[in-house]
């Protein structure tokens, strides 16, 4: 059976941003819901090519596995974490009708 597919992998660096630095977060936002440009298919070669340029996992900039992948309206979305602080401000902007930062996302 299949289920679900994976769509993004973002660095904690930005998805799991616990003060406030709006910026992180925006970018982690528009990986998950609006980016769907630039689709990285091989989600393995992607992170190693990250990792061989020095990009790693926890400053991962959002790559986009399949252009399918963002969220959509009545999607169900679950955070899961050690740490319940730092899925809060993510999550709250999946909530918000407004954002807490400009952004043209």
């Amino acid at each position: 059976l299949s289920y679900a597919k994976l769509a993004t992998i973002v660095g904690r660096y930005f998805a799991m941003d616990r003060d406030k630095r709006w910026n992180r977060v925006e970018e982690a936002l528009k990986g998950l819901i609006h980016n769907r440009d630039n689709v990285e298919p091989n989600a393995l070669e992607a992170v190693k090519s990250r990792y061989a340029n020095g990009e790693t996992d926890e400053f991962l900039k959002p790559i986009i596995v399949t252009k399918e992948g963002g969220f959509q309206a009545n999607d169900t979305v679950v955070f899961l974490n050690f740490r319940a602080d730092r899925a809060r401000e993510i999550s709250e902007c999946l909530g918000l009708p407004t954002l807490p930062f400009d952004s043209d996302s």
